[in-house]
């Protein structure tokens, strides 16, 4: 895509770039998950840091109390006891900084909000961020009924281009349950944006 790689991580790939770039990476790549705009990273000690960091961020640039946000955390730490506890401060902090600059706050809404918040804690190193996608990458928005046990999109994906499958031979898939693999093959084979069904991202928000 043109996005140089800043560095990778444990599930993650760092870059930098302009809005253009988080956009282009929203609408094209294929094997990730979510791209999450990072608006603060810092080093913690202790798990009450927790809170003063994200109360310290300006919540009003992001949000107005007629908005609605989610939280997602994911912790690879020792500082957390409970993961569950450290998302509920993080959504106490966001609420708590909004009542105190507007008098009122964003409400909480974990099935579809207007802003996605992504927090991550790998050991001391606590980043936040704002997830472009909303809804996982990996859900396309061309399956119109569930399957038992289906393959994620991306990991077909994945599966497809690992395999260095050439578009112009035939791919057999003797396992096909959903047809997953060859819909993500298809999709690759006719240079299809795997956003090309998807009828929202987070970050229109």
């Amino acid at each position: 895509l043109g996005i140089e790689v800043a560095r990778t991580e444990p599930g993650r790939v760092r870059f930098e770039g302009e809005l253009e770039d988080l956009y282009r990476a929203l609408i094209h790549l294929r094997c990730a998950s979510r791209v999450v705009r990072e608006i603060c990273f810092e080093e913690i000690s202790y798990e009450e840091d927790i809170y003063d960091v994200v109360r310290d961020i300006d919540w009003t640039e992001w949000l107005t109390p007629e908005m609605t946000f989610r939280v997602t955390f994911n912790v690879h730490s020792s500082l957390l006891q409970s993961t569950r506890f450290g998302m509920y401060r993080i959504k106490d902090a966001i609420c708590d900084q909004m009542v105190d600059r507007l008098g009122r706050r964003a409400s909480v809404d974990t099935e579809s909000a207007d802003l996605y918040v992504q927090c991550y804690l790998e050991n001391r190193r606590f980043s936040i961020g704002l997830d472009g996608a909303g809804a996982p990458l990996h859900m396309r928005g061309y399956r119109s009924a569930s399957h038992k046990s289906p393959l994620r999109e991306h990991l077909a994906a994945a599966m497809v281009l690992h395999s260095r499958w050439d578009p112009s031979q035939p791919l057999h898939d003797p396992f096909c349950g959903s047809g997953t693999i060859l819909i993500e093959a298809a999709a690759l084979a006719t240079h299809t944006p795997p956003s090309h069904w998807r009828k929202q991202f987070g970050c229109e928000s």
